[in-house]
């Protein structure tokens, strides 16, 4: 299962919508297989698989492309 750490929801959630993906909002009490989230998000003594999204942020590119583009049929046109 994936855990997720995110501030912004819809970027997540349209994010893993296209991608059909089973994940959940991160919970520190459950066991992931992996986490995606940003570091400075997550407590520090925290181990975890982690995707780190401080340096390069997956969803907030997904969001920003369903934000500017307008999609027909799955199909993005500027």
């Amino acid at each position: 299962m994936i855990g997720v750490i995110y501030p912004d929801k819809y970027a997540v959630e349209e994010t893993f919508q296209l991608l059909k993906m089973p994940w959940e909002w991160y919970d520190p009490s459950e066991g992931y297989d992996v986490v995606i989230g940003r570091k400075e998000d997550l407590e520090s003594d925290v181990n975890l698989n982690l995707i780190d999204l401080s340096e390069d942020d997956a969803f907030r590119k997904v969001s920003d492309l369903l934000n500017t583009e307008v999609f027909v049929y799955g199909c993005a046109y500027a």
